[in-house]
């Protein structure tokens, strides 16, 4: 009496899973060993660009000001942006 399924076949959902588990954790050491002393230089953080000036300086107001948001920052120049 073969009911067609062998011990040990995994279904093709735990195999997707499996797949997409190893593809996370090979983009997140991409993305976060590699670059590690690329960002992290002398003891401090090295910021690329000004995108990440500005949401340091979001999270900086939110730490001194909370609850309340920066609703609007005059360092933006908006409409024109930074």
């Amino acid at each position: 009496m073969s009911t067609g399924k062998r011990i040990g076949k995994l279904p093709p959902a735990a195999i997707v899973a499996i797949i997409l588990s190893i593809i996370c954790g090979i983009s997140l050491y991409i993305r976060i060993a590699l670059p590690y002393d690329q960002v992290f230089v002398d003891g401090a953080v090295l910021f690329r660009g000004t995108d990440p000036w500005f949401h340091m300086r979001l999270i900086e107001n939110l730490v001194h000001h909370f609850p309340q948001l920066i609703h609007f920052d005059p360092y933006t120049a908006y409409p024109g942006g930074c």
